[in-house]
């Protein structure tokens, strides 16, 4: 078979991802190859099982849409599974720290800038003198 080679490389990285120790016999090879004519790489497997893992954490997705015969034997549900992984892999992720540190201030780290109106010169100079005069008051008072 002309395929074997990366069907065994799938089949094993499906084994190593899933936990699974399942035989590679002729009805899984059969399926496997249906999915390497769909031109599936050993990459596409582990986005859409790490994609799927991520779900079941988080209580999105039940364990069993990791079984065999859920995810590999129906190419149509694979390359379905495949494309919204990608699509998730491709949205911009936020930056934990940036998120981390509108938390510690009491801001919602999703909302957008564009909801702040921004300050003219003029309010800004304005904002300066004001805590300028209010240091030199306080350096005074000491």
């Amino acid at each position: 078979m002309p395929h074997s080679t990366t069907i065994k490389d799938l089949h094993a990285a499906y084994c190593r991802l899933t936990g699974f120790a399942l035989t590679l016999g002729f009805d899984r090879e059969y399926k496997w190859s249906q999915l390497t004519r769909l031109g599936v790489t050993v990459a596409d497997l582990e986005l859409v099982i790490a994609r799927i893992q991520a779900g079941v954490r988080a209580g999105a997705r039940y364990s069993g849409a990791l079984k065999f015969r859920n995810l590999i034997a129906d190419p149509d549900h694979f390359e379905e599974e495949l494309a919204e992984a990608r699509a998730f892999a491709r949205k911009p992720k936020g930056d934990p720290a940036r998120a981390a540190a509108l938390r510690a201030t009491g801001r919602d780290p999703h909302t957008s800038h564009s909801s702040h109106k921004p300050q003219t010169p003029a309010q800004i100079m304005a904002e300066h003198e004001t805590m300028a005069k209010l240091l030199r008051d306080f350096k005074k008072d000491l």
